[in-house]
């Protein structure tokens, strides 16, 4: 192979071309970024990320205080939902139920059992009529142990009687002695088996009385064992919580045959709905959406932010410049709004299997009660509007401090908002891209609620 200085000409070529290929692309790129720079166009499109140079800058004046309007995405939900399970194997007895019926508090909606406690207390109740009947009647010993004590009673007088004639004639001399003594003799063995049907007697009763203290014990144990079966038989019917109606049932409870744990049905309460938002959980929001807490609700015009709720809602839109009585501001909330407060806060639970445990630490989990004088109010169609699943938007209203900049130095990317702020740099000063929170006055000014502090110098953008 041919060498060139000493090295494999073929290689040293190719690494030399190499080179003059990276040098001329290289001066094109920074001769292209130079040109941008000059014009303060650099970045993702028409939106510079570090403009610098010769734009112009506006000096962001001092704070006001002012009404300001901040709106998070939500979703309406039942004020009560209830997920029923069977407690155990069980057979379907009956079943009321249908998907969207109806139910009062207490109806029952379905009726269980299971075979092993049904038995077991079929038994029971067995044990206790029969324990029953023996504490009401005398027992079979007793009874024939007052049988013979009757007719040794009987058989005396029988005897008696017949001697007292007899005594007489002996006395007179009409009979021997041979002939009265047969007659005392039968009288004493009658006395002996009177004496010996009384001791038999009262053994027998004796015997009975332990019996029925037995019985008695065992008794209340049957019946207490038979309360508990009671309340386990009764647990196996399933009726209505609360006023609602039923969204969902097991395929199982037309089979007839249900599992321990399987899911049965679940019921939503008819009475009304409540909001629930996901946000963002720090100092801020909490203090906005703290218990009691007065909240606007809407009907959400669009797809929500939100979107099934799965994370919280991050960047939340002002509405600038309105009062409870500002009919302009009411709307654009929509036809109809309604007023709830904060009912319950708290973070978001993370899963059992912990994947989720840092994002749910960081969200907030906000009910808003709906008041119900104003959800009485509403008709019909209304309701059907304002129903479980539907999105909204929920308005809190504070004095909010702000700065006024012109919507010249305002830029709009992927529904957020920019402006750039100038800095300083060893090499001359840098428009830096910041992104803002705030909303529009209508005349031509954008009210930063967060983000840029007066003083601040921003770059005219057009």
């Amino acid at each position: 192979m041919k060498k060139l200085f000493g090295l494999p000409a073929i290689p040293l070529l190719i690494s030399l071309i190499c080179a003059a290929i990276l040098t001329v692309a290289g001066g094109w790129y920074f001769s292209a970024r130079d040109a941008r720079l000059s014009a303060g166009l650099t970045g993702d499109g028409d939106i510079p990320t570090a403009a610098r140079g010769a734009l112009p800058g506006v000096e962001v004046g001092a704070a006001r205080e002012m009404p300001m309007r901040q709106k998070w995405s939500g979703r309406l939900i039942p004020l009560q939902r209830q997920q029923v399970n069977a407690t155990s194997d069980a057979e379907v007895v009956e079943s009321y139920l249908a998907h969207g019926r109806s139910f009062r508090a207490g109806e029952l909606m379905l009726r269980l059992r299971d075979p092993v406690l049904f038995n077991e207390h079929l038994t029971g109740q067995r044990k206790i009529e029969r324990l029953r009947f023996n504490l009401n009647t005398e027992p079979t010993e007793v009874l024939r142990a007052q049988q013979s004590a009757n007719r040794a009673k009987v058989e005396l007088s029988r005897v008696r009687a017949e001697l007292a004639p007899q005594r007489e004639l002996f006395d007179r001399g009409l009979i021997a002695r041979v002939e009265l003594r047969s007659l005392e003799q039968r009288e004493q063995d009658a006395k002996d088996q009177l004496d010996a049907a009384t001791r038999e007697l009262q053994t027998a009763r004796s015997q009975a009385t332990l019996s029925r203290a037995d019985w008695q014990s065992e008794l209340a144990a049957l019946e207490q064992a038979q309360q508990g079966l009671k309340k386990r038989l009764a647990a196996l019917e399933v009726r209505a919580p609360f006023d609602g109606k039923v969204t969902w049932f097991s395929d199982a409870v037309a089979t007839g045959t249900v599992k321990r744990g399987m899911e049965l049905l679940q019921f939503e309460s008819t009475a009304g709905v409540q909001a629930e938002l996901r946000l963002i959980r720090n100092a801020e929001t909490e203090k906005l959406f703290a218990v009691g807490n007065t909240v606007l609700l809407a009907l959400h015009g669009g797809a929500s932010p939100a979107g099934s709720l799965p994370n919280a809602d991050l960047a939340p839109q002002w509405l600038a410049g309105v009062e409870a009585s500002n009919d302009g501001a009411e709307a654009q909330l929509g036809a109809i709004h309604l007023q709830g407060k904060v009912d319950t806060l708290g973070a978001l639970q993370a899963a059992s299997d912990g994947s989720a445990a840092g994002s749910a630490s960081a969200t907030l989990v906000v009910r808003v009660m709906i008041d119900p004088q104003e959800w009485a109010q509403l008709d019909a169609t209304a309701s059907a509007a304002w129903g479980v699943g539907v999105d909204v938007d929920a308005w809190v209203q504070r004095i909010t401090k702000v700065v006024e900049i012109p919507m010249a130095t305002v830029a709009r990317r992927s529904e957020r908002t920019y402006t750039y702020v100038q800095t300083g740099h060893v090499r001359g000063n840098v428009w830096n891209r910041r992104e803002v929170f705030g909303a529009e006055d209508g005349k031509g000014n954008f009210l930063v609620a967060a983000g840029l502090a007066p003083g601040e110098k921003v770059a005219l953008l057009r």
